[in-house]
């Protein structure tokens, strides 16, 4: 998903627009969640038709989603303006609200409605009506987006995509400019895409082994480092005693930003995707029936990933409306995006 994200970014950036993108990939979530109902409706299960729906469209669906639903949302506001500046914080405040908001009630009611049943439904068909009432859900969701369309700010479609731009200035600059950190992080790039692609190898065939998680992983180090180091001070992007261009500007910008992503990204997922995956098949190692009732009745082990979609939701509002102004308050106007970054991955 997180890799499909690029190619969602590349279409909606010089193909179809943010906009088109998103609806596409609305309806295309649509279709996959509708065929996973259909295809595990008890009787007539059929495996292969599952796994094209939920390891083929959804993830498709997901990344054309994901990665342009927050840069179309930053579009409708007017960054000249201070006031539109402060709206678009608040947009994103309670977009991220909004998503932690579905994702609790997916994790609270819907995991385990999809393996137990309930609500008068029976336990075989708890799947086919999860997967059909997220399908509903999407075509609701979608329908309000589309109904909404006169009223949003489009941009035109890019010339050139930023992937593009990041590449084209990289390759000018190792191969024209002689730039031996430009040329590294190429292959860091690299790197970073063999360790996905070992890392993928490994799951779809296990007869691997070990040793190609040790290839991932050494891939995906050095990568990190080729990558991370040359940007700590990417001046040396430009090249030729030429004037930099706007283009150049950009990407500049963009590599100086890179060492806090990185790390920041490694830091949080590191912690994040042990809740996501080791915690939650610790769970279902667990006797997590519920000590009432027939007592045959069984928590999911996604359940408990509820926790983290309510301390969003709740800590959220708090944050924003009086954490934040305070704390700018107290350290006169300094307390910025980055001391809000450091404060939060501290804590």
């Amino acid at each position: 998903c997180t890799v499909l994200a690029v190619v969602a970014s590349w279409t909606a950036d010089v193909g179809l627009g943010r906009y088109y993108t998103i609806l596409a990939s609305g309806l295309l979530y649509v279709t996959g969640a509708a065929v996973a109902a259909l295809a595990a409706i008890p009787g007539k299960e059929n495996a292969n038709w599952y796994f094209f729906a939920v390891m083929g469209l959804l993830p498709l669906a997901t990344a054309g989603i994901k990665a342009n639903i927050s840069n179309f949302g930053a579009d409708q506001y007017d960054e000249s303006d201070p006031a539109q500046v402060a709206a678009q914080e608040q947009f994103f405040s309670v977009f991220y609200c909004s998503i932690n908001l579905g994702a609790a009630l997916a994790y609270g009611f819907f995991t385990t409605f999809a393996s137990s049943g309930g609500l008068g439904v029976p336990k075989t068909w708890g799947y086919p009506v999860a997967y059909g009432a997220m399908a509903v859900c999407m075509m609701v969701a979608v329908g309000v987006y589309r109904a909404g369309h006169r009223s949003y700010k489009v941009h035109p479609l890019l010339e050139r995509s930023a992937l593009a731009s990041l590449i084209g200035c990289l390759t000018n600059s190792a191969v024209e400019g002689g730039s031996r950190k430009a040329a590294s992080v190429l292959v860091g790039i690299l790197l970073l895409l063999s360790s996905i692609m070992l890392s993928a190898a490994q799951s779809l065939v296990p007869a691997l082994g070990t040793k190609m998680m040790y290839f991932a992983f050494v891939c995906a180090l050095v990568g990190t480092l080729a990558v991370v180091l040359p940007c700590l001070n990417p001046e040396w992007l430009h090249y030729g005693g030429l004037a930099i261009t706007s283009e150049q500007k950009d990407v500049r910008d963009f590599l100086d930003l890179m060492p806090v992503l990185f790390t920041g990204s490694i830091a949080f997922n590191a912690l994040y995707n042990c809740m996501q995956f080791w915690y939650a098949q610790q769970a279902c190692q667990m006797d997590v029936r519920l000590p009432f009732g027939t007592g045959t009745f069984q928590l999911s082990g996604s359940f408990f990933n509820i926790a983290d979609c309510l301390a969003i939701v709740l800590v959220t509002p708090l944050a924003v409306l009086w954490f934040d102004p305070s704390l700018s308050q107290f350290f006169r106007g300094r307390f910025s995006h980055g001391e809000k970054f450091t404060l939060g991955m501290a804590l």
